[in-house]
C-alpha cells in the first residue's frame, strides 16, 4: 500500500535519512547540477515533496552517511572526483549550519562503500574502495578531530568488493553483511566488533 507517492525532477542518486529534534528528515543530493535538499519524511503526506532546504554543491558525494555525534546529527559523504574530498558537516534546517564543513581532507582512495554504525556509543565508519586490493578501515566519526577519522583501528584487504554492506546488532556482537554486484553475487557476514 503506497502512503504517498509522486514524481520529482531529478534522480536523486544518493541520500541518507537522520533524525533532528525527533523528526525524520531525508536528505539527498542529485547529479544534475549537485543539486540537493532536505524534506521532512511523513509517510501520510506529500512533505517529502517540500524542499525545506536546498542548494548546489560543487561535487557530488555519491557516498554518503548519517551518524549521531553528542546526540546531534551529522552527515559524512565523500566524492568519487580524482581528489577524493570527504567532509562532515552538521544536519540542520539553518543552510549557514548545514553547509559549514567541520571536517574536510582528501583521501588517496574513493570508498565507494560506507556504513556508519555505533559501539559503545560512539559513533564509527566502515568503508572499502574497489581499488587498492579492495582496501577496507574502521575508524571513530567525530566531526571535530581530525586525527580520529583519519586513524584507521582496522584495516585490510578482502579478495572481494562489496558494493553494499549494513552494519547489525545480534546478542551484544556487532556484525557487518555486504553483498557484491558483480557476477559471483557473493555475501558475507563478518563480526565487527
Amino acid at each position: 500500500t503506497e502512503l504517498a507517492h509522486g514524481n520529482w525532477g531529478n534522480q536523486y542518486t544518493a541520500g541518507v535519512s537522520f533524525e533532528l529534534n525527533n523528526q525524520p528528515y531525508l536528505f539527498t543530493q542529485t547529479t544534475s547540477r549537485n543539486k540537493y535538499f532536505i524534506s521532512k519524511l511523513e509517510p501520510w503526506s506529500d512533505s517529502v515533496d517540500r524542499e525545506l532546504l536546498s542548494g548546489n554543491w560543487a561535487n557530488f558525494y555519491p557516498t554518503m552517511v548519517s551518524f549521531r555525534y553528542q546526540n546531534k546529527p551529522y552527515l559524512f559523504a565523500q566524492t568519487n572526483s580524482s581528489d577524493h574530498k570527504c567532509f562532515i558537516s552538521e544536519f540542520s534546517l539553518d543552510s549557514n549550519t548545514f553547509n559549514r564543513e567541520l571536517f574536510t581532507d582528501h583521501w588517496g582512495n574513493y570508498y565507494g562503500t560506507a556504513v556508519a554504525f555505533e559501539y559503545q556509543n560512539e559513533p564509527y565508519l566502515f568503508a572499502q574502495t574497489i581499488s587498492s586490493g579492495n582496501k577496507f578501515f574502521i575508524s571513530k566519526l567525530n566531526p571535530f578531530s581530525a586525527a580520529d577519522v583519519n586513524t584507521e583501528l582496522i584495516s585490510g584487504t578482502w579478495a572481494n568488493y562489496y558494493d553494499r554492506a549494513c552494519v547489525f546488532t545480534y546478542g551484544s556482537k556487532i556484525y557487518l553483511f555486504g553483498l557484491t554486484f558483480n557476477s559471483s553475487k557473493k555475501v558475507f557476514v563478518s563480526e565487527l566488533i
